[in-house]
């Protein structure tokens, strides 16, 4: 039997991992005066988020199913983790572009791996919640 507490955390969790997915968003125009890069790079640095996170979504969607809910997850984190020190100490274009495309890779994977997840921990006594916390926390 799951933890009670479990349901709210992997939701908590669920709502971060989105989030920090759009954070750094308001700073690209920063990163544009600063590094003086044209508004079709900045297009480009939103686009390969989109990139990674669909290519994940895709190739490792299935994956926590045969691997486990928790590899995954770690996983994604570590990456999210990789991901966001990218964003902190980038100086460049080209940095700002790979930690968009591991924060997309990471979000994927954990995006299926946690909507899985809230589909297993689903109370009995609110069938459907699973859903609508996947459907609203974006």
């Amino acid at each position: 039997m799951p933890w009670k507490g479990a349901f709210p955390c992997v939701a908590a969790i669920f709502v971060l991992f989105l989030a920090a997915s759009s954070a750094p968003s308001p700073l690209y125009l920063i990163y544009q005066l600063q590094w003086q890069f044209t508004a079709w790079v900045l297009t480009l640095v939103f686009a390969l988020y989109v990139m990674g996170l669909l290519s994940s979504l895709l190739v490792v969607g299935a994956l926590s199913d045969h691997l486990g809910r928790r590899p995954v997850l770690a996983a994604a984190i570590g990456l999210e983790m990789v991901a966001l020190a990218l964003f902190l100490t980038a100086g460049n274009v080209a940095v700002l572009a790979t930690a968009r495309v591991l924060q997309g890779i990471a979000t994927g994977a954990a995006t299926t791996t946690l909507s899985a997840t809230l589909v297993d921990l689903e109370p009995p006594h609110a069938p459907g919640r699973a859903g609508a916390v996947t459907s609203v926390s974006p």
